[in-house]
């Protein structure tokens, strides 16, 4: 489970902010947490923001992280804040669990070169160091030193980042769930990046597997919008009605999103992925984003831990009798500085647990929201 991301220095955010998945003690809906460990962790987020504020720029960190450990490539493409200084590194920190035991994974980076990277594990409030890094110099855990003087001759320079190259020739199995987590696990969909043939063929592996195939049917039958079934045929996807019969493709944009969405949720809960969604409402009705998120929510559906987190500008999601205060998000940006801000509702004083937020929201009380001048807007000519 992801438990916080930290980002510093990446497009609009200058200074560092960080977004925490692990409860607080707030008391509403203390059903919804999930305790492992000494850890107490959240299904579920949504963050509210106004055009331009950042949001998409959290979630694009996490894919940039994704495509630095990834590309085969020497070189660190960098997308810093346009205020910073170019020597200024873009930082971003990952902490999750796996099996227990919290993992943290950092780097540094500047253009084309790796500035510090790091890896530790924490257990029982003990932290042990697996490797870091201060540009090509190298400090390694002694458990991984035979591992560690193999590969290191294999990273060449300080263009490319040590962990997938740990991942590819070693055999360790803790680096590879932690790569797999990293690059795999956490799933992230922008807003206008779904590509048909990419969900199609997502899709047909996804039914490939039983389970999946069962909990997406289940999940489609819950909602009930008329397709009874559906038909893998030469490649493409067929869904059945009840007296016709209709190519996926075909389809409107409202129920290729629908279908798309409940892949891509089914995968999550059965894997125990985290799924992050930018916009996540365009082309949905307000009922299905509330199931979906209760989907995660509750522990007897999600067995696996999963989460769902994700971007909105529908404010009638803002109701704390489907959130905690803590799973309320809000990214905010500075008008003068042109600096992100990311802050929970919990951090916001005298917020009552029956307040009606989405109408503090609108009002302005949290921030991160619009603020209209006074006065009409002029006609040419007037």
């Amino acid at each position: 489970m992801l438990l916080q991301l930290s980002v510093e220095n990446f497009k609009s955010i200058q200074k560092q902010i960080v977004f925490s998945m692990l409860a607080t003690e707030d008391k509403l809906h203390e059903t919804f947490i999930r305790k492992i460990k000494e850890y107490t962790v959240l299904p579920s987020a949504i963050i509210m923001g106004t055009n331009g504020a950042g949001k998409s720029n959290l979630f694009m960190a996490i894919k940039y992280l994704q495509s630095l450990l990834t590309i085969d490539e020497d070189g660190i493409p960098v997308f810093p804040h346009l205020l910073s200084d170019e020597k200024e590194p873009t930082q971003i920190d990952v902490h999750f669990l796996l099996d227990g035991k919290r993992v943290v994974y950092g780097i540094d980076v500047c253009s084309n070169q790796v500035v510090s990277e790091f890896l530790s594990i924490i257990e029982n409030n003990q932290v042990e160091v697996i490797f870091e890094r201060d540009y090509e110099n190298y400090k390694f855990n002694p458990s991984y030193e035979i591992i560690f003087n193999e590969i290191s001759q294999k990273q060449g320079s300080n263009q490319k980042l040590l962990l997938p190259i740990l991942n590819q020739y070693s055999d360790n199995f803790l680096i590879k769930q932690i790569f797999c987590f990293l690059t795999k696990n956490i799933v992230i969909e922008l807003v206008n990046t779904t590509d048909d043939n990419r969900f199609l063929n997502k899709a047909i592996d996804h039914f490939k597997e039983l389970e999946k195939q069962k909990l997406f049917n289940q999940l489609l039958k819950k909602i009930d919008i008329g397709i009874n079934s559906f038909e893998i045929k030469d490649g493409e996807i067929f869904l059945q009605y009840e007296n016709m019969e209709i190519n996926l493709l075909n389809e409107s944009t409202g129920t290729k999103k629908l279908f798309s969405l409940l892949v891509f949720l089914s995968d999550a809960l059965i894997e125990g992925k985290v799924i992050i969604f930018d916009e996540f409402e365009k082309h949905l009705h307000q009922a299905l984003v509330q199931y979906f998120i209760h989907l995660f929510n509750d522990s007897k559906i999600n067995t696996k831990n999963a989460q769902l987190i994700l971007s909105t500008h529908h404010t009638s999601l803002l109701n704390l009798s489907q959130f905690r205060r803590d799973q309320v998000w809000f990214i905010e940006k500075d008008l003068k500085t042109t600096t992100t801000e990311c802050y929970s509702l919990y951090n916001i004083e005298d917020v009552k647990s029956n307040e009606n937020i989405e109408q503090g929201y609108i009002q302005g009380k949290y921030g991160a929201t619009y603020h209209f001048k006074h006065g009409g807007v002029k006609k040419d000519g007037e």
